[in-house]
């Protein structure tokens, strides 16, 4: 028997290679730099509101904290009131002067002074018509008895001021008044008529006040 030579077959090894795999390579993709600048200047913008708004912020912290203003006070001039002179009702009066018996007297115009015993005794009234006169004031000299007795009678004495000079005098009625005064060594005696009409009796008031002794 011719022995054949069986020719050697190779065993195979029993691991199993596996195919290596490759990583499939990604082509490039080109750099954008559109996007790039959108980008920065959303970030810019974004950047400069913040910025903005913390500068505001600042800004109303810093006028929050400031203290207010005092207001300066100026002082203002003292204004001098301005008196306005009350007008002198008595200043077209007639004026009479008595020099024997030395003191002065006004009188207005309509009304009428009567020079009895020259000098020594008037009379000063308002004749509206020739049969009435009202008002009247009649001024007279007397001697330093007749002032005394007068003075010295039971009947109350009240002081009532004829121009600059306090006078004594009593009221025997609601409408007559005898008042007494003294100056330089010489008595006088003033009867004082008044009226129910008070605009006549306001007129011898000022008749009153406007008398004055002479220096």
């Amino acid at each position: 028997m011719i022995n054949e030579q069986i020719p050697e077959v190779p065993i195979q090894s029993q691991e199993t290679i596996q195919p290596v795999s490759e990583t499939p390579v990604l082509p490039k993709k080109k750099f954008n730099f559109k996007i790039i600048a959108i980008l920065l200047i959303v970030i810019l913008l974004i950047t400069g509101g913040v910025y903005a708004g913390m500068q505001i912020g600042k800004r109303q912290m810093a006028g929050g904290l400031q203290p207010k203003a005092t207001p300066t006070l100026i002082p203002q001039p003292t204004q001098i009131p301005t008196l306005i002179p009350t007008p002198d009702e008595t200043a077209n009066w007639k004026i009479y002067t008595n020099s024997l018996l030395s003191y002065s007297v006004k009188y207005p115009q309509n009304w009428l002074l009567l020079d009895l015993t020259e000098g020594k005794q008037i009379e000063i009234y308002y004749q509206p018509d020739k049969t009435k006169s009202v008002g009247e004031i009649l001024i007279e000299e007397i001697d330093d008895s007749s002032y005394n007795r007068e003075l010295g009678s039971k009947q109350a004495t009240k002081g009532i001021l004829i121009g600059d000079s306090n006078a004594k005098c009593k009221t025997d009625d609601v409408e007559k008044t005898w008042c007494y005064l003294t100056f330089n060594s010489k008595y006088l005696s003033i009867l004082i008529v008044k009226e129910k009409d008070q605009e006549y009796n306001k007129i011898i008031d000022q008749i009153l006040s406007a008398f004055k002794f002479l220096d």
